[in-house]
């Protein structure tokens, strides 16, 4: 789990910048092309929902992770109760990182979809 976690706050460290930056330069290239044109606009606006997307599933396979990590941490254990309260606790930390971690680099896009 540390591991996945680790992975995690890598991509956001030191890819989001790259993706996003990337994705903002597509999208300000094909806006100047367009003619106000509401289609044209949304077809540029892909790229940025393209890493909406990208996050959204990167949190959901995080959250399966997890559930698959506390199942394998608490099969074997003699006590089952008390391994999957401290499980549910431990994890929940790393869920909560995680979704404050996405609110900050959303924010970054929904700043720019707001301009």
């Amino acid at each position: 789990m540390a591991e996945f976690y680790l992975q995690t706050r890598s991509f956001f460290e030191l890819e989001w910048k790259k993706n996003y930056s990337q994705a903002i330069q597509k999208v300000a290239s094909c806006k100047t092309h367009c003619k106000m044109s509401e289609e044209c606009n949304n077809k540029c606006d892909k790229p940025l929902q393209d890493l909406k997307i990208f996050i959204e599933n990167k949190e959901t396979l995080y959250v399966k992770k997890g559930v698959e990590y506390c199942k394998s941490e608490c099969w074997e254990a003699k006590d089952l109760h008390a391994c999957s309260e401290r499980c549910v606790k431990d994890y929940g930390i790393l869920i909560k990182d995680f979704k404050s971690t996405i609110e900050d680099y959303y924010g970054s896009l929904k700043f720019y979809n707001d301009i």
